[in-house]
């Protein structure tokens, strides 16, 4: 059944050439699949799209991408992370757990990438997946340093096919030769091997793939979709993405912690790295169009579920932020669009949008119920009742722009409440502070509520046990 999509503009038509273009590469090693969808109706096909850093809204921006998903998903603006950082999230997705359950807090050093990953023995999503009878694939990114800290050879556990980067260099990620894949631009060989594996599996075995290229992470690499994006695209971007709202290079900082304070980013670079992600967003929203009409084309579409997510959020000058590892609003929220199977109970009407907050663990649940497998996590599957916050958590930074205590927190629909290690505290009142521009932390106003918000906090994490970190 074919997913019917509203018209997009000539530039889509662009991007499609230039990935179309692209060879494709060798993936999986099961029998060509015939050409008519022949899946098995019960058990629908998973495709995973994971960004790394995109900014939420500029999901917005992207042609293809928000026109398909416009017509047949749902929109859930409303998703964050609990930890805002790669490994940690990337964790966090493929257990359903949060990172004081995996113990993969950072990306370096201690309690850090796949050195900290590789010691969890408790279920993940693709097992599960696999055991419920699915083939499962990576495609990109798995966890930071997988190969240095042991990967290399290896197929973890969980994964039929997997293609990750041979080695993870700093400065050449969107060039890095992924183990088994011709050399490229790792957007398009990437997703030429999505493609090839949707032409080639088996047509009576449910798929999941996971697809996580390097896209729009620094070093902001557009590749052959170097100016794609018009001036007038690029502005798009950044309206999407909130760029320059009310809290952008915030002027009054008396009432944030003090490691925020000394802060002064140059208002030309975040300019310059909103338009530079944007560009290369457009690499993403071609290879999304690439994988949904294979899919269509090779398999059943009606009958799978798309999602597009990323795996952290992204600061553009907020509070005189940038990048990842803040809990705050506009850095914590990510892009989430979800294109259910056909006929799916309580998934919403495609082409809607839902208020519920979301947590990325929630994902994890509910591709777990949808291919019928066993739950992993502590996630609330989106098909069920919708959760009323959202724990935060992190350690403390160990490099960066900041440096700045653990911290546990919670984000309801109406407060932010951030507890740190160092005993500094934050409280954000949205009905009259949507931007978190007024630390009323030590308001007796808000005394009732801030004591109700320190007793909702998740008890596995502890800020004083992270202290000694």
């Amino acid at each position: 059944m074919g997913v019917r999509t509203r018209s997009v503009t000539a530039l889509v038509a662009a991007l499609t050439a230039v990935a179309v273009a692209a060879p494709v590469s060798q993936a999986g090693t099961s029998p060509t699949a015939e050409a008519d969808p022949a899946v098995s109706a019960d058990k629908p096909d998973i495709i995973v799209i994971m960004t790394d850093d995109q900014r939420a809204g500029t999901e917005r921006a992207m042609p293809y991408t928000w026109s398909f998903f416009g017509s047949s998903g749902v929109y859930y603006p409303r998703a964050e992370v609990p930890t805002n950082l790669c490994c940690p999230a990337r964790a966090t997705f493929l257990t359903g757990e949060y990172a004081h359950t995996t113990s993969v807090w950072e990306n370096e050093g201690r309690n850090s990438a796949f050195a900290a990953f590789r010691r969890w023995t408790g279920p993940t999503l693709p097992r599960s997946l696999q055991d419920s009878g699915y083939q499962t694939s990576l495609f990109g990114k798995y966890m930071n340093y997988y190969n240095r800290d042991g990967g290399r050879g290896r197929v973890p556990l969980g994964w039929d096919v997997f293609h990750t980067y041979q080695v993870e260099e700093k400065g050449m990620a969107y060039w890095n030769k992924v183990v088994g894949l011709p050399k490229g631009y790792a957007p398009d060989v990437l997703g030429d091997a999505v493609v090839r594996q949707i032409q080639t599996a088996d047509a009576e075995v449910p798929q999941f793939i996971l697809y996580t290229p390097p896209a729009p992470h620094a070093p902001f690499d557009a590749g052959p979709y170097s100016g794609v994006a018009d001036k007038r695209l690029l502005k798009r971007f950044r309206r999407t993405g909130e760029f320059k709202n009310p809290s952008f290079l915030e002027k009054n900082m008396r009432d944030k912690p003090r490691w925020l304070r000394g802060l002064n980013p140059s208002r030309k670079k975040l300019r310059r790295i909103a338009d530079q992600q944007s560009q290369t967003l457009m690499a993403m929203d071609a290879n999304v169009r690439r994988i949904v009409q294979a899919q269509e084309t090779h398999r059943d579409l009606s009958n799978t579920a798309v999602v597009y997510l990323t795996d952290n959020g992204y600061a553009w000058g907020e509070h005189r932020l940038r990048l990842k590892r803040h809990p705050y609003l506009l850095s914590s929220r990510i892009p989430l669009l979800v294109k259910y199977p056909e006929g799916t109970e309580q998934a919403g009407v495609p082409g809607s949008t839902s208020t519920r907050l979301v947590n990325q663990l929630d994902v994890t649940a509910t591709l777990a119920e949808l291919a019928g497998a066993v739950r992993t996590g502590e996630g609330l599957s989106l098909l069920g009742a919708a959760r009323t916050s959202l724990p935060l958590e992190a350690s403390r930074t160990r490099g960066g722009i900041v440096r700045r205590p653990a911290y546990c927190g919670v984000r309801t629909t109406r407060f932010l409440f951030l507890k740190y290690a160092d005993g500094t505290q934050e409280l954000y009142d949205y009905a009259e502070d949507p931007y978190e521009l007024r630390n009323v932390a030590g308001s007796r106003r808000y005394k009732k509520s801030k004591r109700a918000l320190r007793r909702s906090l998740d008890p596995g994490c502890n800020v004083r046990e992270m202290r000694s970190w």
